[in-house]
């Protein structure tokens, strides 16, 4: 494996939290609500969302550790906002190294 190749393999094991977050439907649907409202709380995201607290309580855990969402505390309460910077940086890494890389040969010459 060249260095170019492991240098994708390593963006691609360092984001598996980022892909893994992204590749959930429910996940998706809790990004584009907070992008439309941020600052709601897992009651508040319930209610647009119409599923469960818990159900939103396990999508945002997962967020979070992908750090796709931000928490800001304001009391006892807790609130979200979306947060993509450091994986745009990521993917732009990403695509970076694989149009350097083998990967994108003309496969029609």
């Amino acid at each position: 494996m060249d260095d170019q190749q492991q240098t994708i393999v390593t963006i691609l094991q360092d984001n598996y939290l980022v892909f893994k977050a992204l590749g959930d439907k429910k996940r998706q649907q809790v990004l584009f609500t907070l992008s439309n409202n941020p600052h709601l709380s897992v009651g508040e995201l319930a209610a647009h969302m119409c599923c469960s607290r818990p159900t939103v309580s396990h999508h945002i855990k997962i967020l979070k550790q992908a750090g796709l969402l931000i928490e800001d505390r304001v009391g006892m309460r807790r609130y979200y906002r979306p947060s993509f910077v450091s994986s745009v940086q990521a993917m732009e890494q990403l695509a970076s190294s694989v149009k350097q890389s083998q990967y994108l040969v003309n496969r029609e010459a």
